[in-house]
């Protein structure tokens, strides 16, 4: 099973990631894990086993997505993070490579094609 975590600290995103991803938590494929804050994510984390993946908006205080898909990569190096922004990817480009970024996702979120990228990182 999969470990979906997505972070975004605008709460009423997760009616969407449990509405897209439905299907597959319904049939146990994934463990859909929303949480409002980089902290609570980290939190969330530390008591995970199996396949994990962030979904992590950039934009958010107290410690943004970059801040977060770093201490991702200094202290759990098997998660694999996707960041998410409405501003441009280059501006973030650098710093995604240089801690491991799996990828970028555009806002607004084209749930569809997320659900495609999640579902093709699922290994088995």
């Amino acid at each position: 099973m999969l470990n979906l975590i997505a972070v975004d600290d605008e709460k009423d995103v997760k009616v969407l990631f449990d509405h897209f991803f439905y299907d597959e938590v319904s049939d146990g494929l994934i463990n859909l894990i929303f949480e409002t804050s980089a902290f609570n994510c980290l939190k969330s984390l530390e008591g995970l086993e199996g396949q994990t993946i962030v979904l992590s908006d950039i934009n958010m205080p107290e410690m943004n997505g970059i801040q977060l898909l770093k201490e991702i990569s200094l202290n759990f190096p098997k998660v694999k993070v996707l960041l998410v922004s409405a501003y441009d990817q280059n501006r973030y480009y650098d710093e995604m490579q240089k801690w491991g970024a799996e990828g970028y996702v555009s806002k607004p979120v084209d749930f569809v094609a997320l659900k495609e990228k999640v579902l093709s990182m699922i290994t088995e």
